[in-house]
């Protein structure tokens, strides 16, 4: 009967509306970080190479990746497309999980359970992009199921799924352990459950140990971690990563354990937890029997163990959803009180928060692939494009290159923190961890001459470069390179970087044979990337711009992008004639980049020369006829010449 009724049908239409929306997401581009950087790109690497090995200039090839495999065999079987719908799946197999979890709470109590779980904005996006935290939780739904049940074998197994997809799954094993001590299950059922969810983790800490020395890489990494890569690579990932993901001292655990629900509100979880759901936690202090305790149990040890953890509530999500059958469970009991204003009220939030979910992603969509705004003239075409196009329109572009030219079993180099899933090649990132020291900063480190760069790139096997200008300026950390440390890597660099490729902010290297001369080239990773923080944390002072770049300029960190972003700088502080000789320079190194001849016509306009400024905007126009800076150059050249 309640399966015909309109409540029935409006809370499945929400659940269709929302499946549907995060499926088309699914098959759109991949735009979340950690999918790109390893939750696709190591399968993908295994599939290239026909095995399972380790990646050390990927950081989290250290962690388990049971949900990692899964998307490896669907890439297997079924190509990309197939791999990114395996997480959408995981979010119909949580529903369906779900929905079983709930039934001896009632029908009505299930079916609302499961419209407030898979409605939350966290889990639809969650779903739409190849994160692998559905599928933990997946595993945890079902052994939460199966214990319940007196099942430990079987709930001891998914359990071990669960941490064999993310090291917080012990969060969830326990948590099971405590609530079916606290419901009166036998101790030595939940000891055969704790030594059973071993199993599936135990191939992954041994993989671990082979490689690393460390069975729980990155933990304890600095005791036991023995690889070396990069000079330093992974261990620097280590301690950059591991102080972000735990509080170190006992007085930080209390700090999080005090402040963490504040903190955890304040950073916009509202935005993708329903507020129904975060407005029934009160409800934990009341009192349950029977299941209703047991699944409270669960969610108050999870929840409190996640605050010490990360005050910031990164890890509480997979409990959010046995959380949803509790507050479906108060819903109909606050339903059935007298008080109308209550039940009015709770109600309603209940119901806006169905509906919330599935329409904020109904609208929300148009971020990944769709056009809505742009139909109804509320963003621009080539805004929509840019943003899609992660991280550049021509990045894309430069894959294929390196996809169709780079040969078979050679790395490439990404001078960036680009996530390169789409590389059907190896490559070595140039940072290993959002936020660690980079791999060009450490080399130039470490060696003092070409030969020794030429060593270590063929170590690596690699032969080609991929450069993203913005990326690596954007991520470059602050430390000045010395004079013999810029020398050293401008001379290795201007002696063997041969330009196979370029547009926009990308660049496609070749180092081949030496070449001569060693001119300056378009572009000189690492040193110009300070350097142009630098200058531009400088400011509009004429005299201290002028020093800094005449200082690099000394010790050899020239380059066509170092010329123009200086000859842009004092163009900006009011000195057009070192504009224009600085941007002169920088279309000298690189006579085929079109930007620089838009700049210098720009300068020369400054300067009031409209015949040299007529004259580097049609070169530029040649390069670029498409380019929007083309009407206003000619709209300030026009003023020019009436003037």
């Amino acid at each position: 009967v309640y399966r015909e009724s309109r409540e029935a049908r409006w809370l499945l239409v929400a659940l269709a509306v929302m499946g549907l929306v995060c499926f088309l997401m699914a098959l759109g581009p991949e735009v979340g970080w950690d999918p790109a950087y390893y939750h696709l790109r190591l399968p993908k690497l295994y599939e290239l190479q026909h095995k399972i090995y380790f990646v050390p200039y990927i950081y989290p090839s250290h962690y388990p990746q049971t949900v990692e495999m899964l998307y490896g065999l669907a890439w297997l079987l079924g190509g990309e497309e197939s791999a990114k719908l395996v997480n959408w799946s995981f979010w119909l197999c949580c529903g369906f999980a779900l929905l079983q979890l709930a039934v001896p709470c009632g029908r009505r109590t299930a079916l609302r359970a499961v419209a407030l779980a898979l409605t939350m904005p966290l889990i639809g996006t969650l779903a739409s992009e190849n994160y692998i935290d559905l599928g933990m939780t997946f595993f945890q739904l079902l052994a939460l199921h199966e214990a319940w049940r007196g099942r430990p074998l079987t709930a001891g197994i998914l359990l071990g799924f669960s941490m064999g997809s993310k090291y917080t799954g012990i969060l969830a094993a326990i948590s099971l352990g405590s609530a079916l001590l606290a419901t009166g299950t036998a101790v030595r059922l939940v000891t055969v459950m704790a030594l059973v969810s071993a199993l599936p983790v135990v191939p992954w800490l041994l993989k671990n140990t082979v490689f690393t020395g460390d069975p729980v890489a990155p933990f304890f990494y600095s005791m036991l971690g023995k690889l070396e890569w990069a000079s330093g690579v992974s261990q620097t990932a280590m301690v950059e990563v591991i102080p972000k993901l735990l509080p170190t001292t006992w007085a930080a655990r209390g700090e999080a354990l005090v402040i963490g629900l504040w903190e955890f509100l304040q950073k916009r979880s509202f935005a993708v937890y329903s507020p129904f759901v975060l407005g029934m936690l009160p409800v934990l202090v009341w009192r349950f029997r029977g299941y209703e305790h047991f699944l409270k149990v669960y969610i108050l040890i999870f929840t409190v163990l996640v605050l010490l953890l990360a005050p910031d509530g990164r890890y509480w999500q997979p409990v959010a959803l046995p959380l949803c059958i509790l507050a479906a469970v108060q819903w109909r009991r606050l339903e059935d009180m007298d008080l109308t204003v209550i039940r009015r009220a709770v109600c309603g939030l209940a119901w806006l928060s169905v509906g919330f979910g599935a329409m904020y992603h109904l609208v929300d969509m148009h971020r990944m692939f769709t056009m809505y705004w742009v139909s109804l003239g509320l963003e621009p075409v080539k805004i929509y494009y840019l943003r899609v196009r992660v991280p550049s329109p021509w990045y894309a572009m430069c894959v294929n290159v390196m996809n169709h030219e780079v040969p078979v079993g050679e790395r490439v180099v990404v001078v960036s923190d680009v996530q390169a899933y789409m590389l059907n090649r190896e490559a070595v990132f140039d940072c290993d961890a959002p936020g660690s020291q980079r791999w060009i900063y450490l080399l130039a480190r470490r060696h003092r001459d070409e030969a020794a760069f030429a060593r270590q790139f063929k170590q690596w096997r690699a032969r080609t470069v991929f450069y993203i200008r913005g990326k690596a300026m954007g991520s470059v950390k602050g430390e000045k390179w010395s004079p013999d440390e810029i020398s050293a890597w401008a001379r290795f660099w201007n002696s063997r970087a041969q330009l196979k490729y370029h547009r926009g902010d990308c660049a496609v290297y070749e180092l081949g044979a030496p070449r001569k001369p060693g001119s300056p080239q378009l572009h000189l990773p690492g040193p110009q990337d300070w350097l142009m923080r630098e200058l531009v944390e400088v400011g509009q002072d004429l005299p201290t711009l002028r020093a800094r770049f005449k200082e690099a300029l000394a010790a050899g960190a020239e380059s066509a992008y170092a010329q123009g972003g200086y000859g842009e700088l004092v163009l900006a502080a009011g000195d057009a004639a070192g504009a224009v000789a600085a941007l002169r320079r920088a279309t000298a190194i690189a006579p085929k980049s079109h930007p620089l001849w838009f700049s210098l016509a720009r300068a020369l306009i400054e300067a009031r020369q409209p015949g040299a400024a007529r004259a580097a905007m049609e070169r530029g126009k040649e390069l670029n006829p498409l380019s929007d800076e083309l009407p206003v150059l000619e709209r300030e050249l026009a003023e020019l010449t009436r003037q």
